[in-house]
């Protein structure tokens, strides 16, 4: 019998569905030949064809405009193209970072049409100024910014966006080396903040009055928060902890900042419970006890970097691994004579789940606690040794040069490839011998 089929209309298929089908074509090219076909499918692909702006280190910002024009042009001839610009959600410019006055005069006049944008990158750009960063207020829907590395933004304008940019939840000032001031900006703070990277600010001589409002006006709602290379941060802000309510935090990260001490860690551990990666490299007043104290409270801890902490034990490692179970990625750089093999096996026995392990300068690792490491973690993808003594010149090191000549000679490190199952090897190697 046969069965007669009703032929189904494109345009009858739901719109989710039909941005799928549609949107399976690789090509920007396609979507335009394709947004042509018929009202619905221009319907459904215009808002796709417009959403992101990427342009390469060769393009300019006014080629973008007039593409982006001939774009609008194509899809629709008797449409003024700047009134398509409110399409336009995403802008990355990280990729345009020569210095010059032609990506300054042109991205004012491609911003100001962009009043729906939601997410704008502009790392390392050095052309971006404060006065460009002032007209961001106009962006009220904006929410993620990316000012890293951007040279010669200050703290003026941080305020004025701070107080009107409220859907903003991610924000990186990163390296912004001209900072030096942002206490007044973050007291009128109402942004959502959820990601906060102010990392590698130098010269940013109110820290301690920064973090206290940070405190105090995103308490609510930030998870990821990055304090790198401060010389002034110290215990003093995280007091503030104490009488607020606890907070969600699931990255932190306080890489060289000398002056901090086991008081900052003991007040942040009631807001740590969820706590997914932590980064200490560098802190050197923080102790292993401060450390191994605090982790007792983040039982959900991934990754942890404590690099560069010299004063820790193997006992201090042990509570360590026993209180983190489900640790993937740990960097134990630089810490040369505190810890021996008995910090492997600690690992080996709590922390079976762990992918990658970093550590250099060493002289007390031997071969065969790392074969007792590999053996107990099938997961381990990543393995490296640089400098350590015991290592060094060992069936490791022979593997690790067989599998890769390219390594220097102080050197061992082991990452799982395609092509590369070094954990296999090793095992085989050293159960050989």
């Amino acid at each position: 019998m046969e069965v007669k089929r009703t032929p189904v209309s494109f345009s009858s298929l739901p719109a989710e569905l039909a941005e799928q089908i549609v949107t399976s074509l690789e090509a920007r090219e396609d979507w335009v030949s394709a947004s042509q076909v018929c009202r619905f499918w221009y319907r459904v692909l215009v808002p796709k064809i417009w959403r992101c702006i990427a342009p390469t280190q060769s393009d300019t910002i006014r080629q973008i405009v007039i593409n982006v024009a001939q774009r609008g042009f194509v899809l629709s001839p008797l449409m003024n193209f700047s009134s398509l610009f409110h399409l336009i959600r995403e802008i990355d410019l990280s990729r345009m970072t020569i210095y010059n006055a032609e990506p300054k005069l042109n991205f004012e006049k491609l911003i100001m049409h962009c009043r729906e944008l939601e997410s704008l990158n502009l790392t390392n750009c050095l052309w971006v100024t404060d006065t460009i960063v002032m007209q961001l207020i106009n962006c009220t829907k904006l929410k993620r910014l990316n000012l890293h590395g951007c040279g010669q933004v200050t703290g003026d304008p941080m305020g004025l966006l701070l107080e009107n940019l409220d859907h903003l939840e991610e924000l990186s000032l990163a390296h912004c080396t001209m900072m030096r001031s942002l206490h007044p900006a973050f007291v009128v703070c109402r942004a959502p903040l959820r990601v906060l990277n102010l990392g590698g600010i130098f010269e940013l001589s109110d820290m301690n009055d920064v973090l206290a409002a940070i405190f105090d006006k995103c308490h609510a709602t930030l998870e990821s928060l990055v304090i790198d290379w401060n010389n002034t941060l110290n215990e003093n802000p995280f007091r503030r902890l104490n009488t607020l309510p606890t907070m969600n935090l699931r990255e932190l990260s306080l890489i060289r900042c000398p002056r901090l001490s086991g008081g900052a860690l003991a007040r942040l551990a009631p807001h740590s419970s969820n706590l997914l990666k932590l980064s200490l490299n560098g802190s050197s007043g923080l102790t292993g006890a401060n450390i191994a104290g605090f982790v007792q409270s983040t039982p959900h801890l991934t990754s942890l970097d404590i690099s560069f902490i010299e004063d820790i034990t193997d006992d201090e490692l042990e509570d360590i691994a026993t209180a983190c179970p489900n640790l993937k990625e740990v960097k134990m750089l630089g810490i040369g004579t505190g810890i021996t093999d008995w910090t492997l096996l600690s690992l080996s026995a709590h922390t079976t789940g762990l992918r990658k392990l970093y550590m250099s300068m060493n002289m007390n690792i031997t071969p065969q606690a790392v074969y007792s490491l590999v053996v107990a973690c099938p997961n381990i993808t990543v393995l490296s040794f640089l400098g350590c003594g015991q290592i060094m010149g060992s069936r490791i090191q022979q593997l690790a040069l067989e599998l890769d000549p390219t390594l220097s000679p102080e050197n061992v490190h082991f990452e799982m490839t395609e092509s590369v199952n070094w954990r296999t090897r090793m095992i085989e190697t050293l159960a050989a011998g």
